[in-house]
């Protein structure tokens, strides 16, 4: 190996790739600078140089896992994970995603402020709408998938629920999805070691890419999942795909953003009813502030299409609230 070779994975190694493990930049020098080297030879240049590797291989634990599902399309795990993704050049976002079971396989994910059902209905419209409906899905325990509400209408009590259905629960209904809700964070160990890889691999190349906004991070993410997929995914022990297609008795928006509901009507029900809320700009559109005892808690910002609100993020992260251009209250 020439010399000039060995200086340049140094050089790009403490630069412009600090930060990457091992693998990593292995794999980034091959794609992007034209150096084609084992990770072995990576490890070992850079070990003669004194560069300490990232990320140091622990002994694997003994543990059983559950067997995968054996036909891509069969399970979905769902999950999001909160984190810095920006690294402190942006606020704190929440990563929404899914993996299949089978495959390992990422077909869609984004990022949001917070972790939240219009989240998991852009990942449903873009999982539907690229591979199928899968037949089953496998989430926690979050209040986006399980009510908290004890109280059970007799309708739902005579058609046999133990609960009343949330609005993604709904859509699950509507599309015969079957519903798994994981008793631990353990039993969800696949998109959990997913996270763990994202947290690594995604959260370089965002910083690579200097990366600052929710709208930089989406272009990154588009790129990444590319790869992501190409790199991990493999193949379903059942060649066979279990992906549902679209019900006929299904109505065309049944994917749609959740409630949707009047624009001014709904923020002006919303003030009435939740105490503390006033009206507010935010960046120049409209938002409600949440601010009981005089100081902002939250922030409602609204999506709306052709005098609907379509989607409701809902800020709450303190530091993500100092950062915003917010005038409150209005008249």
């Amino acid at each position: 190996m020439s010399e000039a070779i060995t200086a340049r994975v140094i050089e790009l190694a403490t630069t412009t790739y600090r930060g990457f493990n091992q693998q990593h930049l292995t794999e980034m020098l091959a794609e992007h600078e034209g150096i084609d080297l084992s990770r072995s030879s990576v490890r070992r240049i850079l070990g003669a140089a004194g560069v300490p590797a990232v990320r140091r291989r622990r002994p694997p634990r003994h543990r059983s896992r559950r067997d995968r599902y054996p036909r891509e399309g069969l399970l979905l795990q769902l999950d999001a994970s909160r984190h810095d993704w920006l690294e402190e050049r942006g606020p704190r976002l929440s990563l929404v995603g899914a993996i299949d079971d089978a495959t390992g396989l990422v077909p869609w994910a984004c990022f949001r402020e917070q972790e939240d059902a219009h989240g998991y209905f852009l990942l449903m419209r873009h999982v539907v709408r690229r591979h199928g409906i899968p037949v089953a899905v496998y989430s926690d325990q979050h209040s986006i998938f399980r009510t908290t509400k004890t109280a059970v209408p007799i309708e739902d009590q005579l058609e046999g629920n133990e609960c009343r259905p949330t609005q993604f629960g709904r859509l699950l209904n509507e599309l015969g999805v079957t519903l798994i809700l994981a008793r631990s964070p353990q039993a969800k160990g696949r998109i959990e070691r997913l996270w763990g890889t994202f947290q690594d691999r995604l959260t370089s190349e965002l910083r690579l890419a200097g990366a600052a906004t929710r709208s930089d991070a989406e272009q990154v993410l588009s790129r990444y999942l590319v790869r992501h997929n190409r790199r991990f995914t493999i193949p379903a022990a059942d060649p066979v795909r279990a992906w549902l297609p679209w019900p006929a008795t299904l109505r065309p928006d049944a994917l749609g953003a959740p409630s949707e509901a009047r624009g001014a009507v709904a923020v002006a029900r919303f003030c009435r009813r939740a105490r503390g809320a006033v009206p507010a700009l935010l960046d120049g559109e409209a938002a409600i502030a949440w601010m009981p005892d005089g100081e902002l808690r939250v922030v409602f910002r609204f999506t709306a299409r052709d005098a609907l609100i379509t989607a409701i993020d809902l800020i709450a992260d303190p530091e993500h609230l100092r950062q915003l251009d917010l005038i409150a209250p209005f008249e």
